[in-house]
């Protein structure tokens, strides 16, 4: 019942009084009645947020969408799109119907995509009319100027061309009536006060990836001010060139951009000063050029630093965006939801931090091995725990490895990416047990990780956003459940799972153990606990072994993706690169190598791709099965199977369009999961949903009779 009262106080005293004097009746009923008019202030404030487009529910948008007659743009849960930007600016799009800035706004508004338009015409080569000059028109390619060269092909060229036949069916760009718009898929997250990998071939030579792997840094974009307006290169969240960064820095200070007021990378030394960019220069690291007395040396196109010979530095510190199309594995993103509420409960908790302010503070530790020993000591049956790590440091093991996480009987440990905040935002501040915040953070992590189940059993142990350069290794004991959440588990040992769950059914060690792996990578998963259950979403599993580097092989790799023989397995929204063998299988809109289930009469495959030779049970909408069903030929079936296979754009975790499929796939894959989209992990991304409102939305607002071709720019994906 509401304690709200609004009626009561209104009553004359004298009723108030009498009311008073009988033990309160009226006072009682007028309460109830009370929350019936709360509850009818609370629909009328709701129907009144309903006749706009800012504040109405989701709901409500189609209909004030109908008014002005918007284009139909279907919503996408958890990805950002919504019908409600491209309401709201329709009518501001039909005064601007046909310019650049209008197909730009379009692709943000309906696909959630940072867009670019270009006019082809204009870059045809033609002799211009004086009573018509066009002095931004470019002229034929000079060789002895490399900034238009770099940029040949790309959203923003400024060279001209020659007429070209192909239609934009064909790919053909330039022609009168053809207008291009550029969409960049991937979102760059900024990784901040990262430990820079230092290369083991020379002193000096470091790589923004804490990994030591070679990927380009992005930019930062900007927000346009007006639907007039057109991007340009560093306002899209685009890959950094060589020589746009290069001339950044010959800019004035207040002119540059990429390392202006807010730079797109920092270089921070052991001191914490940070190298100035009037101190560096821009160089083709491939081969490790050392730069100057004075100078450092960047490639923004490989992400490597290289000091100067004498004394550089041992460590290193940076901060940069990296670019991703899939928010899967460890990254600094927004994790909040992946958080169960029931850590909320947790009566022991500790962080892990390398910041000098937390030195000496309760409960927090220098290491992760600090933390993992408190954790066995003070711990008893039934504890719920977190270990916080508060940083996007790099953790290494210490010479024999972290110490082996132990479990008691009922207790719960979560080891999580994720700040811890203070209640008034000092080190030294109370903090509050069970209170997380799982964002903007991605530690390293260099070492196996070994959890143990003790004696009672039902323990638990998760871990969370975490990029583990190794192994996580459950011991034969008797845990209960253990789940990997946003984790990158990548570790390069040949023969080795990145999960490993150790177990046997003599003993009856880890019998019945839930395993989850939820929006992650990981090398290769090894069940040997039975009567144990594996639960697969949105993640991809890597062979053993992984590539380590592009360029990588665009099709399904071979290897062991995933050997779980006495496990039962559910997968959904997930791809398998390798071979996949388990006890039963339930999948959905799922890729897989090649499949053995040894159970087959229970479960089922829907909505999946199976590689032909697979031992399954039932299967319902697969590829290629649909496509191969009335062919009797051999040979024609065959080549159906062949023509069926997924082609990636990459299979390396480095990519940044790792996991999508390739332009050339069946369109079975890419429209064959039960939403219509893509089948295997990115099918989260909905972007047969986003295609669909893009198309949607230009045939509407698109000049008359042009001819527009839609390219994303790094994904490399085309409907």
């Amino acid at each position: 019942m509401s304690t709200t009262e609004t009626l009561y106080p209104r009553l004359p005293a004298v009723i108030r009084t009498r009311d008073a004097e009988r033990g309160e009746p009226l006072r009682a009923l007028l309460l109830a009645l009370d929350a019936e008019f709360g509850r009818m202030d609370e629909a009328l404030a709701t129907l009144y947020d309903n006749l706009f487009i800012e504040t109405c529910e989701e709901w409500a948008a189609p209909y004030i969408g109908d008014l002005v007659r918007a284009p139909q743009v279907r919503g996408l849960a958890g990805q950002g799109i919504s019908a409600r930007s491209a309401i709201g600016n329709t009518v501001a799009y039909r005064r601007r119907k046909g310019t650049l800035g209008v197909l730009e706004a379009l692709v943000d508004d309906v696909a959630d995509w940072a867009g670019h338009g270009a006019e082809f015409r204009r870059q045809l080569a033609w002799v211009q009319h004086l009573a018509h000059a066009l002095p931004d028109q470019g002229g034929t390619q000079d060789l002895r100027f490399a900034e238009p060269l770099d940029r040949l092909g790309g959203p923003f060229e400024v060279s001209s061309r020659t007429l070209e036949v192909r239609t934009v069916r064909q790919r053909g760009r330039y022609g009168l009536g053809r207008m291009g718009v550029f969409a960049w898929p991937e979102e760059p997250a900024l990784l901040e006060n990262v430990d820079a990998y230092a290369d083991p071939s020379a002193s000096g030579r470091f790589h923004f990836d804490p990994r030591g792997r070679s990927q380009p840094l992005y930019n930062l974009a900007a927000a346009e001010a007006t639907i007039a307006h057109i991007s340009a290169e560093t306002e899209v969240p685009g890959q950094i060139r060589r020589r746009a960064l290069h001339a950044d820095l010959l800019a004035g200070e207040g002119d540059r951009h990429y390392l202006g007021a807010n730079p797109s990378f920092r270089l921070t030394l052991s001191d914490d000063s940070e190298i100035a960019p009037d101190d560096m220069v821009v160089a083709n690291l491939r081969r490790w050029w050392r730069p100057p007395a004075g100078k450092v040396a960047v490639d923004p196109e490989l992400g490597r630093v290289c000091f100067p010979l004498g004394t550089p530095p041992s460590t290193l510190r940076v901060t940069y965006r990296r670019g991703s199309v899939l928010q899967i594995g460890a990254g600094p993103w927004d994790r909040s939801d992946s958080v169960d509420t029931g850590w909320a409960s947790a009566t022991w908790q500790a962080g892990v931090s390398k910041a000098a302010a937390l030195v000496g503070v309760d409960d927090m530790y220098a290491t992760l091995e600090a933390a993992i020993s408190a954790w066995n000591t003070d711990h008893e049956a039934g504890t719920v725990g977190i270990v916080c790590i508060l940083d996007s440091r790099t953790y290494s093991a210490p010479e024999g490895g972290f110490p082996i996480v132990q479990l008691k009987a009922g207790a719960k440990l979560l080891v999580i990416a994720a700040g811890w905040p203070s209640a008034d935002d000092t080190p030294s501040g109370t903090r509050t047990l069970g209170e997380v915040e799982a964002t903007e953070l991605q530690p390293q992590v260099r070492g196996d990780l070994r959890v143990e189940g003790l004696v009672g059993g039902e323990g638990e142990f998760h871990l969370n956003g975490i990029d583990l350069v190794g192994r996580l290794r459950v011991r034969p004991g008797a845990l209960g459940a253990v789940s990997v959440t946003c984790c990158t588990l990548l570790h390069g040992v040949v023969t080795k799972a990145g999960l490993e769950i150790g177990g046997d059914g003599t003993d009856g060690w880890n019998t019945g153990i839930e395993a989850s792996i939820t929006q992650s990578i990981v090398e290769g998963v090894a069940v040997g606990a039975t009567e144990s259950a594996l639960t697969l979403a949105r993640s991809a599993i890597v062979p053993i072994p992984v590539t380590p580097d592009d360029p990588a092989p665009p099709v399904v790799p071979e290897g062991v993706g995933v050997t779980a023989v006495v496990a039962d397995a559910s997968i959904s929204g997930s791809t398998v690169f390798g071979s996949t063998l388990v006890r039963s299988l339930t999948a959905t809109d799922a890729v897989f190598g090649t499949v053995v289930v040894e159970r087959k009469q229970g479960g089922s495959i829907d909505h999946s791709y199976v590689s032909p030779g697979s031992s399954t049970p039932k299967r319902v909408h697969c590829v290629p099965d649909a496509h191969v069903h009335d062919l009797t030929d051999d040979t024609e079936r065959a080549r159906a199977q062949v023509r069926a296979r997924p082609v990636f754009t990459s299979v390396s975790p480095v990519h940044p369009a790792f996991g999508l499929l390739s332009p050339v796939c069946h369109a079975g894959l890419r429209t064959g999961a039960s939403d219509g989209g893509e089948m295997g992990v990115t099918n989260q991304l909905g972007l047969q949903v986003r295609w669909r409102n893009i198309h949607r939305a230009l045939d509407e607002f698109a000049p008359l009779g042009a001819d527009i071709l839609i390219t994303l720019v790094s994904g490399e994906y085309t409907p």
